[in-house]
């Protein structure tokens, strides 16, 4: 038995334009210290994200993945937040609208604007990448860095409810590629 979905969609669409109205006040009220209203961002771009990629909305779905990504940082302190990245995420919630628009037959996104916010957020994670530069990088034959991260988590991550690869990798690839995970 299949389950039509189609029939959730508009329920789905409904509840994302109030997390997206939900993502812009908390935005436009946000203290740097407030780490509950940081969280409460971060639930309605999870919620968009899983739905938009549940529904076939891929654009919306990879769009919002960056947008995640980097409120999980600011969440989690690994990056700061300050007024520039709050006024990117609030043009991403902008272009995030959009994309919902066009996906429904309404008018055509402007895709050099979809394009620059998304490079910009790109720029803003590499930013924080470029920060943490080391000794651990090497130049292979193409002249591209290749970085080798180890890490060794103590016994008790998993137990505590730690998700490893979404917290750890899913950063990394928007660095680059990761080309192997080795396991013992």
């Amino acid at each position: 038995m299949s389950v039509d979905l189609s029939q959730f969609v508009a329920a789905f669409l409904e509840e994302s334009y109030e997390g997206l109205d939900v993502m812009e006040s908390s935005l436009l009220d946000l203290d740097s210290t407030d780490v509950e209203t940081i969280n409460t961002i971060f639930r309605a771009a999870h919620s968009i994200k899983g739905g938009a990629g549940t529904f076939g909305l891929d654009e919306v779905a990879n769009f919002t993945h960056i947008v995640e990504t980097i409120l999980d940082a600011l969440r989690s302190d690994e990056m700061e937040i300050s007024p520039d990245i709050v006024n990117l995420l609030l043009e991403s919630v902008d272009c995030i609208r959009a994309l919902f628009a066009a996906s429904q037959g309404g008018a055509p996104v402007d895709q050099a604007q979809i394009e620059d916010v998304h490079s910009r957020l790109q720029a803003c994670m590499g930013q924080e990448a470029t920060a943490a530069e080391s000794d651990n990088s090497k130049d292979d034959e193409f002249g591209e860095k290749l970085w080798e991260i180890q890490f060794i988590p103590n016994a008790d991550l998993l137990v505590q409810g730690h998700l490893i690869i979404p917290s750890i990798l899913a950063p990394i690839v928007f660095i680059g590629c990761v080309v192997r995970i080795p396991t013992r």
